[in-house]
């Protein structure tokens, strides 16, 4: 009897990003992206997500593919992120203010993509080159004591 139930469990793993005005959920045959639309209505879109361990096999080896899953997570959800943008009808406000904003859109993206840039770099750099665990930084600020 307990093997029938082991059997009938399926495991999955699924993931999710709020958006603006909307959700996304990831799963393992895909993603969907659903944003309220200013009409009211709800827009549901399907994405399909390729990985690119599954084109280059070495970018799935260990220390590795945690470093690619974190940019293609980043960039899936920007990509998700400017979908629902342009769904729930966002740009139809930044479009009113452009005139009340000194930053212009071109601005703002560069803005965007130099934040984004800094996470990235300071993500490697604590990966490479800050200690993993915890005592040996307690120890590391004892010894600077």
């Amino acid at each position: 009897m307990a093997k029938n139930k082991e059997k009938l469990q399926h495991k999955t793993s699924v993931g999710g990003q709020a958006l603006i005005e909307g959700v996304m959920m990831q799963g393992p045959k895909g993603a969907a992206v659903s944003v309220r639309t200013p009409d009211g209505s709800i827009d549901t879109e399907m994405v399909d997500v390729k990985h690119a361990e599954d084109k280059f096999k070495p970018l799935g080896w260990p220390l590795i593919r945690g470093v690619v899953a974190y940019i293609e997570s980043m960039l899936f959800g920007y990509k998700c992120l400017m979908m629902s943008a342009e769904k729930s009808g966002l740009e139809d406000i930044e479009e009113s203010e452009e005139n009340m904003s000194k930053l212009d859109n071109g601005s703002m993206t560069i803005l965007i993509r130099r934040l984004w840039e800094c996470s990235l770099l300071w993500r490697a750099f604590s990966v490479c080159f800050l200690p993993s665990d915890f005592s040996s930084i307690c120890l590391l600020l004892q010894s600077t004591l």
